[in-house]
């Protein structure tokens, strides 16, 4: 034998390097070799069942420690080959089979993840949280498909897409939408934020309780109390009941000033708002004691704290000083679960009664919910540089008689260029005054159904004597009052051409038609109607809320998604929404290369009661237009977004993205019968 290793047919054979292998159960005998020779390391065997490129790392460190040349490489991979592996060798030529590069490339082929990749983003795709899985293995699986899937992405995009997949793949529905409205920045976020929400959620399955994340703190110190018990949890959880304005309330004082309290079991902790602090801070100097702590109402809005200290209160005959916290809350004040079970609050909600210590005192029921929305009654023209009261209504119906503050919303002003003064009224009353003013230098036209403003809850102080301001309302005459024969900006380029042909008779006529009916001419893009002569209605009958999470939208066009949800909301198309439905996004590629933001609503239309609207005969229609010399068409600017939903269904048009819940206020696309609709 060469090498000077002898060989024993009896007990064995030899491989090329001078290995005995043993056969059978005979005892082995020990190869003589060297001394000072290194020991060698044999390859693993490899039956294509393991991903190639994992493989061939560890079998090239294992040929550098054995320093195997390139024929020496060649065989031992061909030697540790097995099952499926070992049939690509069979199909080499038998001088490619001594040839390592040959052998590789071959193994690549058909073993390699290049030709796999869509093999492993099917299996992301519908890669789900299995029985028994942890949160931390399910990042792990991912992150391994991804790194399958896409070999070539950047380490960002890499992230990204594992931050997503593992969204996706996280299994309830509850928990993944909590996870998108924390809108985690890397997958390591979303895997501490998905563990914390199963974890408090399993922990208030043991309790018995119902989950209820209503604030959530995110960092900084934890309040603490003489009754509480420290946590040793990191992540503070809080609750906050509710921040409308319908509930209990009590009378009170904070540092000598009056205070109506909201009555609130769900808050754990007593809340005043930041415009009050600063009221009572004015001249005084209480300061705030600094925390790092965030919390987030229900719908997903972070509400930080500004601070806490200790404030002097007077509730009934009780006065204490107690630890209050300040944040920019809906309503003036909130006694906390803290307080209440502190001083030994008892309720009673039939009563309408509150025991503080060993003082009943009455509350005062507030029904008129916080943000209640105020609209126009019916279609006006405001001029410009203006004032004008015009006659509104609260949306949902007259409620009870306790008075109100109007206050208009910031959409209002950006959308109509509009300011509206806070009235005090009557809730109860069919009509609402509202006072606008057009500082503008154009006529400004609201139609019924326009949301101007939000009720706020008010109380009239007794005693006081507030001095009567006299005013003088000022109107302009517009444009086409002063001058009958101008007209407008937007419309000068549709008269010039429809001119063209036209005697001067004729042209005036066609002036004068444009400039009596300029308002129904759209200004702009956002400039749209809203007619009022029907309302679209979705008839589900008794099918339930079906719910669809969001669905993943490339990544080159979320921001585009984003912008359009932004448009809408300016353009007062949809609003925010906290429906039982849902439908997920999608956007759609139109001729002339803009993008149309669509929604999926085919499970909403599987329950809808479709209309019957057959189409006329053609003969029919060819005798009706039969003499006719002149056609005319007329197209509506957004025919469909110029149509307003029923109210009571609006909440059917709900949509998810990856910014939270909204829903249209009026006819989006993909339903199944505004066709027939505006066709009628």
């Amino acid at each position: 034998m060469k090498g000077g290793y002898p060989r024993d047919e009896g007990l064995g054979t030899y491989d090329y390097e001078g290995w005995r292998v043993p056969r059978g159960d005979q005892p082995a005998r020990e190869p003589s070799y060297p001394t000072d020779r290194p020991q060698r390391v044999k390859a693993p065997p490899y039956d294509g069942s393991t991903p190639w490129e994992d493989y061939v790392v560890q079998f090239e460190l294992i040929a550098e420690l054995n320093e195997w040349d390139e024929r020496t490489k060649a065989l031992q991979l061909a030697a540790s080959l097995r099952g499926k592996a070992q049939a690509v060798l069979a199909d080499l030529e038998d001088g490619k089979r001594r040839k390592f590069s040959t052998l590789v490339d071959s193994l690549v082929q058909r073993f390699g993840r290049a030709n796999q990749t869509e093999l492993f983003r099917t299996l992301i795709r519908n890669r789900s949280r299995q029985s028994g899985e942890t949160i931390p293995e399910l990042a792990h699986d991912i992150q391994r498909l991804l790194s399958k899937a896409y070999p070539k992405a950047s380490v960002e995009m890499k992230e990204t897409l594992a931050k997503e997949a593992f969204i996706d793949a996280s299994g309830d529905s509850d928990i993944r939408w909590k996870i998108y409205q924390a809108r985690p920045k890397s997958l390591k976020e979303a895997v501490c934020i998905a563990t914390e929400l199963e974890a408090f959620n399993l922990a208030e399955q043991k309790k018995g309780v119902t989950k209820r994340l209503g604030v959530r703190a995110l960092s900084g110190r934890k309040p603490t109390y003489p009754q509480e018990k420290p946590t040793k949890s990191p992540l503070l959880w809080s609750r906050l009941g509710s921040v409308g304005a319908r509930g209990l309330y009590v009378r009170g004082e904070l540092e000598g000033v009056a205070v109506k309290f909201l009555v609130d079991t769900g808050a754990d902790l007593t809340v005043i708002r930041t415009s009050l602090y600063e009221r009572l801070s004015e001249g005084r100097g209480l300061g705030l004691e600094n925390v790092s702590l965030d919390m987030a109402v229900a719908d997903g809005r972070p509400l930080p704290f500004k601070g806490r200290r200790k404030f002097h209160l007077k509730v009934g005959g009780l006065e204490v000083t107690h630890d209050i916290w300040v944040a920019d809350i809906d309503i003036d004040a909130i006694l906390g679960y803290d307080f209440l079970q502190k001083y030994n609050c008892t309720i009673d909600a039939g009563k309408g009664k509150v025991t503080i210590g060993t003082t009943q005192q009455d509350t005062d029921m507030v029904e008129i919910d916080a943000g209640r929305k105020v609209v126009v009654a019916k279609t006006v023209v405001v001029p410009p540089g203006s004032e004008k009261m015009v006659a509104g209504r609260i949306r949902d119906g007259p409620g009870p008689a306790s008075p109100v503050v109007i206050e208009c919303t910031e959409k209002f002003v950006e959308h109509h260029h509009l300011m509206a003064a806070k009235v005090l009224v009557d809730p109860s009353k069919d009509v609402i005054p509202l006072r606008l003013i057009n500082p503008s230098d154009r006529p400004i036209t609201l139609y019924e159904g326009t949301v101007v403003g939000e009720c706020h809850s008010a109380e009239i102080v007794k005693g006081a004597n507030p001095e009567a301001v006299n005013c003088r309302v000022v109107t302009e005459k517009t444009d086409t009052e002063r001058d009958p024969n101008k007209i407008q900006e937007h419309l000068r380029e549709l008269a010039e051409k429809s001119c063209e042909h036209l005697t001067d008779a004729e042209g005036a006529k066609v002036r004068e038609l444009l400039i009596n009916n300029a308002d129904v001419f759209a200004r702009s893009k956002e400039d749209l109607g809203r007619t009022d002569l029907v309302q679209h209605t979705i008839s589900t009958g008794t099918a339930k809320p079906i719910r669809q999470p969001p669905r993943r939208l490339p990544i080159h066009q979320k921001g585009e998604a984003e912008e359009q949800i932004q448009k809408m909301l300016k353009n007062d198309v949809i609003e925010p929404s906290a429906s039982a439905w849902a439908s997920p996004v999608v956007l759609v590629r139109k001729k002339d290369g803009s993008t149309r933001f669509c929604v999926d609503y085919r499970k909403l239309n599987e329950v809808t009661e479709k209309d019957s609207y057959p189409l006329p005969r053609i003969d029919d229609t060819l005798d009706t237009l039969a003499g006719s010399k002149w056609f005319c068409t007329l197209d509506l600017a957004s025919g469909y977004w110029q149509v307003e939903v029923k109210e009571s269904d609006r909440p059917k048009t709900a949509f998810v993205t990856y910014g939270g819940l909204f829903q249209f206020k009026v006819l989006p696309f993909g339903l199944c019968n505004p066709q027939l609709l505006l066709k009628g």
